[in-house]
Formats: structure tokens, C-alpha cells, sequence
């Protein structure tokens, strides 16, 4: 459904500015001419002819490329395919055309979805009846130099028998001379040498097992033409992939000489008909063809454009949310906590804003994906929630976090779009709410021989219309779009939040009475896991008196006290006798109350119940457990809640990479906070230099950073890395939210990959995941 003009004009006025600037940063990125290299002498599937132009399958290939892209690409002129290697390692080519996958991990290239299946096949002199595939081979084995039969070969344990040449032709020629007992090379290479150089003198053996797949390859440097490759080449068809193949000679035809003169004099008219329609039927075809590549090269556009976009306007926005959070801790004047609150609402609304789009974006080409992998949900969901408390006070509204059933330590889900699912419900919930409450509720239960997990977001807002309550559901409608009181928002929440789910295995429910609330209920399966990211807390044998606090607040952190070992009592009448109340150190107990330092906090804890996030119980049972500290000294208060969760754990030597000044200086700022030794470095040369002077234990790195980039970085760090006993952890951070970035970090040896902003509480589950206590 097409979005109304008002409504789209809205919605993107904030960002008009912002898109006009960066439209034209965009072009010239993509207007470049990409240099590319081939094997000049790998016929038919590549070559340089006489004047040295590049002919070939892999011409026709790019030639398609290039007309769905718009890229440019110039051909480097090599020798050969060893010196087309050895440019492409030096920077001066950016990608190969025709690279096996062996070659493909050799070299630390990053490759495309394969386009063609080269057989490889087994090449023995016709005069050698004995020889019926490989095995019977004892001789010397002709192979091009740094091919994929070459790299295959080595992993079969045959290097002794490799006699290298310095391409597939040379190969055959030692193999007729007699110089080799056989030859192995690409099916199609091989049957070209046999009908037009050497004839009768050799014969193509059964093809043995290897690898028969080709892609196109760029340098580690030039990861951003990946994309646009790969998605140019899952756009074509079959027919098409057969046209290309046929015409330069490599698919297998039968030519059949028809009698057309006697066909037509006895036929007459009815031939004459047929083709006449057959006439009309490939014009038809070729118009349809045209249309298809004009509008997947407007597709390709769009996305592309999309990408680029989102990433540039994540980029200062990210930037925008970490420096508001961090005045927002650091200032003691409440009026202006608030006013930063207001604006940092307003930056994460704009950055919800473009994530919904870019995800539909997604969606609607099948490109949104989902990655379980284990997490401690109930912490991340909890800190998800107190997000919302400082907009939840300003409102008056009253915000709860109810966990039904306790959620396992650790569980298999993809907690990222969980949480984003969350935070798309809770600014919906606000929106629509001026008075009452958002009530967050999660629990787990055992349905049909799976787990599920189940997570509802209440509200006592303004309602929807029955009528409209499964429109909603759909992209870019909003059931009070016409109001006279303006709600803001996008219309895409609930329809990214209904994709994800089915996504996830699960599902997604709207209920909704008009005046009265709405209720959203998300389920979707999981895998329970045993180990869990969070220290065991150090209180056993340990006596904790607790002041009063309200009931449902008394059991949770009773619990929590409970599962570290301690005995808990309430330090009232009927609790702790006096004198370990007045003293309970002097006593080998604890006394652990939330209501010191709040004048009201006594009346908040009487009337309505309190929000209290899980971290920051975490952090009151840390500090109490902790050396004794003088009630008069307030250090321990003003603490971060991260320095204390890490101060039992052995911290890391960390190195972070950030080309921009200004996230830098934040990130410098942010990192104080946890007193660990970080050192900076502005590009990857410098980073790359960096660890090998200090060998750190943690490496946090932008992706898109110059001289090397973080994937580039991240494969010179692991290979210089091999062989040292001590730990490396490397972490990625961006802005890109397109899935390959993902696959290319892991690829390059990353861990993970965090996506921007990245928050304190996102480095100190890094730490407690990968440095144990």
C-alpha cells in the first residue's frame, strides 16, 4: 500500500536535509571504474585476443554485470595468471573473474554466489589404454600454477607428483610430449585443446571428485562491491546463464542442417504463419526481457542506495545517542537529565524510523534474516525496558517488567530482534498512551515438545477500532492516521514485528479495545541452554538483611540473594535482631535497602509498585558484598553499575579502531567509566601496528575504517596471531545492518558484530562472555 503524501512528507522532513547532503556523497562511490584481471590464456572461458581485448565466457558474464549495475570496470593487462594473482594481492587489480573456491581461501579473497559448474576432468596421452581415471596415475601430474586443480591436488597429498606449468594449454602440451603421465584441468579448457591443438594425441578421462564451482573475487579491500555482485548474479535465469554459456562456445550443442526449401515449397502458407508468430513470440519475449533488466536495475539501485544510506545517517545518529547517554549519567541537575532525555527519545525514534525502513526494504526483496544464538534474554530485556523509564516519568505513566516465570540464564534465540520487536511495542505502547500504564510481561512454557517463549506489551491507551485492527498489520497504515491529535510514528512497527516473528518460527497477535487498550502478544520457539553469562555473586554463608521495599521488589532480589548462597532475613521487627540492623558488617552480615539517598522513595514504595531493573540489583548485591565502606563516603554511589559487575573479573588490554574524531572522543569518555586500559588507533595500518607492539587481548573495530579496513584488519590479526598461546578476541562495530557485513566479519575471524551504537553494557557482556572470572 503506497504511502500517503502527507503523511511520507511528515515522516521524512526531519531527514530531507541529511539525504540532500549525502545524495551527492553517494554517487562518486559508485561511479569508480573497477579493475579487474583475468588468465590470459584460459581458453574458452578467458582470454585476451590479439589486440588484447578480454573475450570469453567471463566477458559475457561481466558485460551482463555491468548493464544490471551501472559499474564501470576496466581490464588490467597480465601476462599470465600468476601475475594477475600477485597484482590482485598488491592492490593494483580489485577483483578476478574466475576463481575456485580453493583459490578463493588461498588468496583471502571474498567471493561471489557461484555462476558456473567447471568439471574437472583427467587429460592422459591416447596412446595409454591402461589408464582409467586418477588413481591409475604413478607419474608426473601437468597442472596449472595456482588453479583450483593445483590447489585440490595438494590437498589430496599428491604434491610430489604436481609438475606446475604456467597455464592449462602448457599443461596438455607436457602430457603429449610425454613429460607428464596426465593432466588435470576444467572440462571446458580440456575439450577445446583436444578438437583444436592436439586432436587425436590425448583423451579426457571420467572426472574425478573435486570441486567444480566458479565465482567472481574482490580483495579484502574492496568488500563493498560484494553485495551489488552477488545480487547482479542471483539475478539471473537459467536461460540466461545458458545463452551466455552457448555462445562462447562452452555449452555442449548439436547442430542440425533442416531442409528448409522442401519444408516451405510443400508447407506453403501454414510455415509462413508459423513464422510469423514465432516472429512475434521472440519480439514479444526480448521487449519483456528489456522491461525485467530495466526494472532489476532499478531494484539494485534502490538497494544499494538504501544501504549506502542507511549506513551514513546510523553513523552520526549512533554517534548522536552514545554522547546524550553519556551527559545524561554524567550531569546532577534533574532539568537537564530531562532535557536530554527528550532529545535522546527523539534521536532513537529517528533511528527506529530508518531501521523499519531499511528492514522492509529487506523484507520485500527476502533478504531479512534471523540468527539464534545464545543470550541471557531476561537482562537484555530488562535493560530494553529501562530505556523507557525516564519517557514512562515524564509522562506520568507507570512502566513494569513482569517476568511470569523466571526466563533459563541462557537461552538460543536471536535476542536482537527480540529486543528490537520490544523497543518497535513499547514506542508504540507510549504513543498512544497519556495516562495509566505499559506492562511488559514474559514467561516460558513447554508447548507441543517445544520451548516458546512468550512476551506481551499492555497498554491503557487510546485503542483501535476493531475494523482496523488487522490493517495495522500492514505496512504504512496507522489506524489514526485522520486524528486530530497527531501521533507520529512510520506505520511500519507492527508490520516489521509481524515479519519477524514468522521468521523466528513463531508468531505475532494484536488485541485491542477501542478507549480501553491494546495488548501485543509475541511467541516464538527457543533452545534452553545450561551455562550462563553472569558471575555466580559471592555471598555464600552470608547473612542479608533486607529493608522494607515492596513485596513483589522483596522476592525478586530475595532470590537473587538466595542463588549466591546467602540467608535472608527482613531487617524489621521480625528480622534481624538490632544490633546487627545498626551494624550488620560487625556481625559478618549484610544490610542491603534501596531507600537511602530518596526522600520520597519511602511514599513511592507505600503507594504504587516500584521498577526496578535486574542490572542494578545486580549492582547493590556486588557493592554490599564488596569491601566495607564508610557510610559517610558516597564513592561506592556514584560507581558505575558496570565497574562493579566487572571488578571480580580479569580485564582485558583493549585496542578500539575509529577513524571519526568525534565517536572516538565519546568512545574515549564512555570506556573511562570501566577503568580498563584501552588504546586508540585511527585507521587499520595503525591498529594492524599497534597490536603488534602490545599483543592486546581485545581488538573493537569499526568496519569501515581506511588504510584496512576492519575485514582486512581482522585477517592480518588472525594470521599474525597463530601460533600465540594467549587469546585474541576481535569485535566488529557498524552501522550497516545488510546480513553479508555479518557473514564477512565471522569470515575474517570475528567473534561478533555489533551494531552501533555501542553501549557499555554491550562491552561488558563481551568481557563476561570471552574472560572469565
Amino acid at each position: 500500500m503506497s504511502l500517503p503524501r502527507l503523511h511520507r512528507w511528515r515522516m521524512l522532513a526531519p531527514l530531507a536535509l541529511a539525504l540532500g547532503i549525502l545524495a551527492g556523497l553517494v554517487a562518486p562511490a559508485f561511479a569508480e571504474t573497477v579493475r579487474y584481471g583475468i588468465d590470459p590464456a584460459w581458453y574458452p572461458l578467458e582470454y585476451r585476443d590479439a589486440q588484447g581485448r578480454h573475450r570469453g565466457m567471463t566477458a559475457d558474464y561481466l558485460a551482463d554485470v555491468a548493464r544490471r549495475t551501472g559499474l564501470d570496470f576496466e581490464l588490467v593487462p597480465t601476462q599470465s595468471w600468476a601475475e594477475t594473482l600477485a597484482k590482485l594481492e598488491r592492490g593494483e587489480i580489485d577483483m578476478i573473474l574466475a576463481g575456485g573456491a580453493s583459490v578463493i581461501r588461498a588468496r583471502g579473497l571474498l567471493g561471489t554466489v557461484p555462476y558456473f559448474d567447471q568439471l574437472p576432468v583427467v587429460v592422459v596421452q591416447a596412446g595409454a589404454p591402461h589408464l582409467k581415471d586418477l588413481d591409475d596415475v604413478r607419474g608426473k601430474i601437468a597442472v596449472q600454477s595456482d588453479s583450483s586443480a593445483h590447489y585440490w591436488l595438494m590437498s589430496l597429498g599428491r604434491r610430489r607428483a604436481i609438475l606446475p606449468t604456467a597455464n592449462a594449454s602448457e599443461a596438455v602440451r607436457a602430457v603429449a610430449a610425454g613429460q607428464a603421465e596426465a593432466a588435470v584441468l576444467s572440462a571446458a579448457v580440456a575439450a577445446h585443446l583436444a578438437q583444436t591443438t592436439f586432436h587425436s594425441r590425448v583423451r579426457i578421462l571420467t572426472p574425478p571428485s573435486g570441486e567444480s564451482t566458479l565465482s567472481m573475487a574482490v580483495r579484502a579491500g574492496r568488500a563493498d562491491l560484494l553485495p551489488v555482485l552477488n545480487r547482479a548474479l542471483s539475478s539471473l535465469e537459467e536461460a540466461q546463464h545458458a545463452r551466455i554459456q552457448a555462445q562462447s562456445g562452452v555449452a555442449e550443442r548439436i547442430m542440425v542442417e533442416m531442409p528448409w526449401r522442401s519444408v516451405l515449397r510443400r508447407a506453403g502458407p501454414p510455415v509462413a504463419a508459423l513464422v510469423l508468430l514465432l516472429s512475434l513470440f521472440v519480439y514479444w519475449n526480448r521487449r519483456l526481457a528489456q522491461a525485467r533488466r530495466a526494472a532489476d536495475g532499478a531494484n539494485l539501485a534502490k538497494s544499494r542506495y538504501l544501504a549506502v544510506m542507511g549506513h551514513e545517517l546510523r553513523t552520526p545518529l549512533s554517534g548522536a545517542i552514545s554522547t546524550l547517554e553519556l551527559l545524561q549519567r554524567k550531569t546532577g541537575d534533574q532539568g537537564h537529565a530531562g532535557l536530554l532525555g527528550n532529545v535522546l527519545t527523539l534521536v532513537r525514534h529517528q533511528l527506529t524510523m530508518i531501521d523499519d525502513l531499511i528492514d522492509m526494504e529487506k523484507a520485500s526483496t527476502g533478504h531479512l534474516c534471523i540468527k539464534p544464538e545464545p543470550c541471557d534474554l531476561g537482562r537484555e530485556l530488562e535493560a530494553a525496558v529501562a530505556l523507557f523509564q525516564p519517557h514512562a516519568e515524564q509522562k506520568r505513566i507507570h512502566l513494569a517488567y513482569h517476568e511470569i516465570t523466571p526466563l533459563p540464564a541462557m537461552l538460543e534465540i536471536d535476542g536482537a530482534r527480540v529486543r528490537q520487536i520490544l523497543h518497535n511495542l513499547l514506542n508504540n505502547a507510549f504513543r498512544f498512551t497519556d495516562t495509566g500504564s505499559v506492562t511488559v510481561a514474559v514467561s516460558t512454557a513447554r508447548e507441543n515438545g517445544k520451548d516458546v517463549f512468550t512476551m506481551s506489551v499492555a497498554d491503557t491507551g487510546v485503542g483501535i477500532p476493531a475494523e482496523k485492527v488487522e490493517l495495522v498489520l500492514q505496512p504504512f497504515v496507522q489506524a489514526h492516521q485522520n486524528s486530530p491529535t497527531p501521533r507520529g510514528g512510520s506505520g511500519l512497527g507492527l508490520a516489521i514485528c509481524r515479519q519477524l516473528a514468522h521468521l523466528m518460527g513463531g508468531w505475532l497477535r494484536l488485541t485491542s479495545t477501542e478507549h480501553v487498550g491494546t495488548r501485543v502478544t509475541l511467541s516464538v520457539p527457543f533452545v534452553s541452554r545450561d551455562t550462563a553469562l553472569h558471575p555466580v555473586l559471592p555471598l555464600a554463608g552470608r547473612r542479608v538483611g533486607l529493608d522494607k521495599m515492596p513485596n513483589v521488589l522483596e522476592q525478586r532480589i530475595s532470590k537473587l540473594l538466595l542463588d549466591a548462597g546467602a540467608t535472608v532475613s527482613a531487617a524489621d521487627d521480625e528480622g534481624l535482631d538490632a544490633q546487627v540492623t545498626a551494624a550488620p558488617s560487625a556481625q559478618g552480615g549484610l544490610l542491603l535497602s534501596i531507600l537511602a539517598g530518596r526522600g520520597d522513595a519511602r511514599a513511592q514504595c507505600a503507594g504504587a509498585p516500584l521498577f526496578l531493573p535486574r542490572t542494578f540489583i545486580e549492582q547493590c548485591v556486588y557493592v554490599s558484598a564488596g569491601p566495607s565502606t564508610d557510610a559517610s563516603d558516597n564513592a561506592v554511589a556514584r560507581e558505575p553499575k558496570h565497574r562493579a559487575i566487572l571488578q571480580r573479573r580479569r580485564l582485558p588490554n583493549m585496542l578500539l579502531v575509529e577513524d571519526d574524531p568525534f565517536l572516538r572522543e565519546v568512545m574515549r569518555q564512555q570506556l573511562a567509566e570501566l577503568a580498563l586500559d584501552v588504546e586508540f588507533a585511527a585507521d587499520g595500518n595503525a591498529a594492524l601496528d599497534a597490536w603488534r607492539a602490545r599483543r592486546h587481548d581485545l581488538v573493537l573495530t569499526d568496519i569501515n575504517v581506511p588504510g584496512r579496513n576492519g575485514i582486512a584488519l581482522a585477517t592480518e590479526l588472525r594470521k599474525a596471531h597463530d601460533g600465540v598461546d594467549k587469546p585474541l578476541v576481535i569485535i566488529g562495530q557498524t552501522a550497516d545492518t545488510d546480513p553479508s557485513t555479518r557473514q564477512h566479519a565471522q569470515q575474517a575471524g570475528m567473534q561478533e558484530l555489533l551494531l552501533k551504537p555501542v553501549r557499555n553494557d554491550d562491552v561488558c557482556r563481551v568481557i563476561q562472555r570471552y574472560f572469565p572470572a
